[in-house]
């Protein structure tokens, strides 16, 4: 069997093989090859004076009733040795050649090659020795830090020692110059107990044992006594006050959050906070470039300052490991020099592709499986065929499994049509807590989907079996609350992008329903998509055009689109794999689709309340037909 993992060891110079030392071994068995000659390839590599001589007898023409010609001629059409005869009867009319003359053509092409060759070996002996010298770089900088870790840790220690000498001797003062003031006080209470003991025995003694001439007479001198005591009694404090303890505050909680602060290595991507933009719509087109947007956070979220620097992969699902050539990359980084870069590639042919990104070897985020196919052609649309609904759908999606799910707002559900044509339905104002109100937009992440519940301010969440999940929002201006919320998209990267209408953002959750961050627009938006570059496009149904946005919530003015002013009430926006964006205009009862350019692919008229759209995987288009209560396809065919 097949063993790619060996590697060949030895050339066969009658065979033109290259064997490993097993399959050298079993060659030599057979008796018509024992006497064939052998370079060992480790010694040719060292040596010149070895070469790869092929010796191939003069063969002679297998056909039949050719056996005595040798083949001395080259059919350049079929590219085989053919005899004299050959050309005379099979190949008559193809282009043929002299050995010797194909030879010395091929030698020429040969010598191109080796070129070739040597100027690729020369820049992969300078790539080598540059990565050897970045690797010794790498350990003389590791060094170099652990030893300024190592000091920065020592004297943290030294200081967190003197500063609890310093306590210590603090909390030795405070303590005796409290035992001292102690120590007086309890002084001064003894003997004011000394001195109460000896009135009442001289009171108790008059009050028994004298006679009343002699009370009377010793009376004044025993008031005055026993009131000048008890009054120093009244005035002395006899109750501890809480200061008067050693109170301490040591609280280490802020201290530990200041030290795991320490070290800082600025500059050095974190996969933490690093993303891959530009993944919304995971296809790719045949024979262009597909692009997506790389970008590099240190573990502060802070922008990497200079080159983003980080390494790929790109493999086709499927495909022989050995014999796959991957395709073509490119990588431009941004004129800022913060970090962030354009990534792109070019699929050769149709298939899945898995595009890996990795940090340090620490793949970032997830390998991507971007599916290519050939580039598609909008300018003529079919005739659509019709999927009803039983009431009106703001929202329409279709995900990778060819299930359509169709937003109902009459009846509060989401319509579910199965490619085997089987349906169901999920949601209801009586769903399990799910209580959805008034569905508008819809987008699925793995296996959840997302509905904004417009009349609830909510958005719901429910699993591809229709079970309630959870949800999150509620009304209210403040972050993470909605009011009146529209269309809804995710960004490929695990976010989720919400439409909150009435207050005049858009805000940006985690998959879980976590605020992130909310992007201000100048007008009510109805609807969010984001693009190959994760910038994020709005549909301003007031402003009658399509706002964009950076990929970090800032306004990009100056890429603003209305497709010439002609725009009208954009209530919907769909952006494909090509950055082809598809807009539906509810008011003027158009879908309208422009190319990465903006200029006018197509546009189809006389709908009846376009508000949603959406393209499948195959290139179909589904449009959400409000007041005819249905959903139309159209169907796109190579």
């Amino acid at each position: 069997p097949k063993d790619t993992t060996k590697q060949a060891s030895t050339f066969c110079c009658k065979c033109c093989l290259f064997l490993c030392d097993k399959c050298q071994h079993e060659h030599q068995n057979w008796l018509s090859q024992e006497d064939h000659d052998f370079i060992e390839l480790e010694i040719s590599k060292k040596s010149n004076e070895d070469s790869f001589k092929i010796h191939f007898p003069p063969q002679k023409c297998p056909m039949p009733g050719h056996s005595k010609e040798e083949l001395k001629f080259f059919c350049e059409t079929c590219e085989i040795l053919v005899c004299r005869d050959c050309m005379a009867i099979t190949h008559e009319n193809h282009k043929r050649s002299y050995l010797h003359q194909m030879s010395d053509k091929e030698k020429e092409v040969f010598r191109g090659e080796v070129d070739g060759i040597n100027d690729a070996m020369g820049m992969l002996e300078e790539a080598i020795g540059k990565t050897k010298q970045m690797r010794e770089q790498v350990q003389v900088h590791e060094k170099e830090a652990a030893n300024r870790i190592d000091k920065m840790s020592k004297d943290l220690k030294q200081a967190v020692e003197d500063r609890r000498r310093v306590l210590r001797l603090r909390c030795e003062e405070i303590a005796q110059g409290k035992d001292s003031a102690l120590s007086d006080q309890l002084n001064e209470l003894q003997g004011l107990r000394d001195k109460i003991a000896f009135a009442k025995m001289h009171v108790v003694d008059a009050i028994d044992n004298h006679t009343p001439e002699e009370l009377l007479s010793v009376k004044k001198a025993m008031k005055v006594q026993v009131n000048r005591i008890m009054e120093i009694y009244r005035r002395l404090p006899l109750q501890l006050k809480e200061n008067e303890v050693i109170n301490t505050s040591f609280d280490l909680d802020p201290l530990v959050e200041e030290i795991a602060k320490l070290g800082y290595f600025p500059s050095v991507p974190d996969v933490s906070f690093s993303c891959v933009e530009g993944l919304a719509t995971p296809q790719a087109a045949v024979g262009k470039e597909r692009k997506m947007v790389v970008v590099l956070r240190d573990e502060k979220n802070q922008p990497i300052e200079g080159e983003a620097l980080f390494q790929y992969k790109v493999v086709k699902k499927g495909a022989d490991i050995n014999e796959f050539i991957p395709p073509k990359v490119s990588v431009t980084q941004s004129e800022k020099n913060d970090g962030t870069a354009i990534f792109g590639f070019i699929p050769e042919e149709p298939g899945e592709y898995e595009v890996t990104i990795m940090i340090r070897n620490e793949v970032l985020g997830r390998p991507y499986q971007i599916m290519a196919r050939q580039s598609r052609d909008y300018s003529n649309l079919p005739q659509p065929t019709i999927i009803n609904l039983e009431g009106m759908t703001y929202g329409v999606m279709v995900n990778d499994k060819d299930v359509i799910y169709a937003t109902n707002n009459n009846a509060h559900v989401i319509q579910v049509f199965n490619p085997d044509g089987t349906t169901n339905k999920i949601g209801g104002s009586d769903n399990a807590g799910g209580q959805l109100c008034n569905p508008r937009g819809i987008t699925q992440i793995d296996d959840t989907i997302y509905v904004t519940s417009r009349s609830n301010h909510f958005v719901k969440m429910y699993s591809i079996n229709g079970d309630f999940i959870g949800e999150f929002g509620g009304n209210g201006t403040e972050d993470g609350k909605f009011s009146n919320p529209r269309g809804i998209c995710q960004n490929g990267k695990g976010g989720i992008l919400v439409a909150d209408c009435s207050n005049k953002r858009i805000q940006l959750f985690t998959s879980k329903g976590e605020h992130l961050k909310s992007i201000i627009c100048t007008n009510n938006p109805w609807d969010v998509a984001v693009d190959t570059a994760g910038k994020i496009h709005v549909a301003l149904y007031a402003n009658h055009h399509i706002a964009v946005f950076s990929p970090d919530g800032t306004p990009l003015g100056n890429e603003t689109y209305n497709q010439g002013g002609n725009m009208r009430y954009p209530t919907g926006i769909f952006i494909d794999h090509e950055d082809n964006k598809f807009i539906a205009e509810g008011a003027n009862g158009n879908i309208r689709i422009l190319n990465p350019t903006g200029a006018l692919i197509c546009h189809k008229t006389g709908l009846n309340g376009p508000h949603s759209c959406t393209v499948d995987k195959h290139g179909s288009i589904f449009v959400g037909e409000v007041n005819n209560r249905r959903v139309l396809k159209f169907e796109y065919k190579d």
